[in-house]
């Protein structure tokens, strides 16, 4: 955030030629699935643990260590481009006004000398809770039993435990975007995670299939390795 903030510093001219804005999407699910398509690892490694695979009549169990209130929001990936392309486009063609807050009065100015030099988040219209996440993973995967929260690495199969789910799991976050969506009148449109998860895996498992860059980017992270 703050080399972005600086390059807006940077580019500013004065004679107007060049206008900058920041856009801060939240994680992306959808195709590739960024660090979505690793909560879908985390998943399927938990459901292919031996350890875990259950006998006879016994449930399985999807496990986290993570508490299950914690804040999952996210946006599919059409949904941040159409916000790319609604910012562009008032900027660009709505001959509209916005109010000048900085005024103190509320004096119109244009849309575009709105956007210009501010920071936008792009996220979804509400966020999820791990609970309702972690519900969609294990009724995909198989696991009978339902979910656990709060629960000792010591119970989580290495095979899962190998993907960090700490990093994806327990970390809340909560991006308010109805900055961009007051100024643009962009709406996000497609099913939150928990509520189309099975489009979203077979998504993430063909572009696995495909070689996707992203899709290695994100699983050698998931192991530590940050590297170019």
């Amino acid at each position: 955030m703050d080399g972005a903030l600086r390059a807006l510093e940077v580019v500013g001219t004065e004679d107007g030629s060049l206008d900058v804005v920041v856009m801060r999407a939240s994680p992306l699910c959808g195709y590739s699935g960024s660090y979505y398509g690793a909560a879908l690892e985390y998943a399927a490694a938990f459901a292919a643990s031996e350890k875990y695979s259950g006998n006879g009549n016994e449930a399985k169990v999807l496990k986290f260590t993570a508490d299950a209130d914690t804040i999952m929001h996210g946006v599919h990936v059409d949904d941040c481009a159409d916000a790319y392309v609604a910012l562009a486009g008032t900027a660009l063609f709505d001959m509209g006004t916005s109010l000048d807050e900085g005024s103190g009065n509320g004096t119109p100015k244009s849309r575009r000398a709105a956007i210009v030099g501010q920071v936008f988040n792009i996220s979804g219209r509400r966020y999820e809770t791990l609970t309702e996440v972690g519900a969609a993973l294990a009724a995909e995967y198989g696991f009978t039993g339902g979910t656990q929260f709060n629960v000792s690495a010591d119970n989580i199969p290495e095979k899962a435990e190998y993907q960090r789910s700490e990093f994806v799991f327990g970390y809340s976050q909560w991006v308010s975007s109805e900055k961009i969506r007051a100024l643009t009148g962009w709406r996000d449109k497609r099913p939150l995670f928990s509520e189309n998860i099975h489009a979203y895996r077979l998504a993430y498992e063909a572009a696995k299939d495909g070689g996707n860059e992203n899709v290695e980017t994100v699983r050698k992270r998931m192991v530590g390795d940050w590297g170019e």
